[in-house]
């Protein structure tokens, strides 16, 4: 039988109209996915029962352009620390941070050799500047500026403590441009700060190196101080793409 009369402007169905209905009598049609638009105002007493665990398949689209590849904590005393095989044409930089690397001995300085064929460079075919400030409290401060050519980068000056109470070590980042490479000299460049009792001293030194010897590529480097071992500390490398 038709309509008599106007047709009632059709009004859309609201939750408050259909209460508690129960799955059961949905018997045919399609839900529309769910997604963001969908979810709005959702109330947290809706949901029920457990949500799974969040896992790397959970986790999709999320960029990765700095990424942890390794990390060495030193706890007891070791000659030197080496990173080895962790270059790949995945990233084209890479990053090293030191936190709290300390001496065993007074009076050190924090150095580096490039790894080539997973082998430390020991020819003498580094070249390294540095500048920095420092300060010796309740005294004076002043600029430094050095260089030199030898055997392996000599990162900091010779007056790192071991103390690790008043001094807690270097800390700092070195980075590592396109290791790689075949076609050009290998470059370094960051900075390292530490600092030091009796009398209260504070120093900063940024640095940029070349190994010269050849344009191989590298795979890895190596930390130690020049006199005594290191005691502690944490190195971390990262891959920057």
């Amino acid at each position: 039988m038709a309509f008599i009369g106007a047709t009632p402007t059709p009004i859309p169905l609201t939750a408050t109209d259909i209460p508690d209905l129960p799955a059961t009598k949905i018997t045919s049609g399609t839900f529309p996915a769910l997604n963001g638009s969908n979810l709005t105002n959702l109330d947290a007493s809706d949901l029920t029962g457990t949500l799974p665990a969040i896992s790397g398949e959970n986790l999709t689209g999320i960029a990765s352009d700095f990424v942890l590849l390794s990390t060495t904590t030193v706890s007891s005393s070791v000659s030197s620390i080496s990173f080895d095989g962790h270059f790949s044409s995945t990233y084209k930089n890479y990053v090293a941070f030191l936190s709290y690397v300390r001496p065993t001995s007074d009076g050190a300085a924090i150095l580096m050799r490039l790894r080539q064929s997973n082998s430390d460079q020991t020819a003498n075919n580094y070249t390294l500047a540095n500048s920095g400030v420092y300060r010796y409290q309740g005294t004076s401060d002043a600029d430094d500026v050095g260089g030199a050519d030898s055997d392996r980068f000599i990162l900091t000056y010779n007056d790192v403590t071991s103390n690790v109470e008043a001094d807690g070590g270097i800390d700092g980042r070195i980075y590592f441009s396109q290791p790689l490479r075949t076609d050009t000299h290998k470059k370094v460049h960051g900075t390292l700060i530490h600092s030091r009792p009796d009398p209260a001293y504070r120093q900063r030194h940024d640095f940029i190196g070349c190994y010269y010897a050849n344009t191989n590529a590298l795979s890895g480097f190596t930390i130690y101080f020049d006199s005594g071992n290191i005691a502690s500390g944490i190195i971390k490398l990262y891959g920057i793409k």
